[in-house]
């Protein structure tokens, strides 16, 4: 196999006119990319799940940003309102095993 310290690999696409060769040549490059930045976002998701800590290149706009899927935004049911804090409390404890550090 490969050495474990590569850092260019060299291609060549032969038997193809100029613009064909750049053409396939962009494309696998285009392809590696893509493959190195979902292997990477794997990583860091593995890595958060087994630290359950928060990493900023995951966030929209990082490195490695993922999309928000969801947001929720709820009422508090009427009868809670009498002790919001309890209620808050109870609530964060629920999700508390959802939960990272530093997000």
């Amino acid at each position: 196999g490969p050495p474990e310290d590569v850092e260019h690999v060299h291609a060549t696409v032969a038997g193809a006119a100029p613009e064909g060769a750049l053409a396939a040549l962009s494309a696998t490059e285009a392809a590696v990319r893509q493959a190195l930045d979902v292997a990477t976002k794997r990583v860091l998701l593995r890595l958060v799940d087994d630290s359950r800590t928060h990493d900023p290149r995951l966030v929209p706009g990082g490195a490695f940003g993922l999309a928000e899927l969801r947001r929720d935004t709820f009422p508090l049911h009427e009868r809670l309102h009498a002790d919001k804090p309890r209620a808050l409390r109870a609530l964060r404890a629920a999700l508390s095993p959802f939960s990272v550090a530093g997000g």
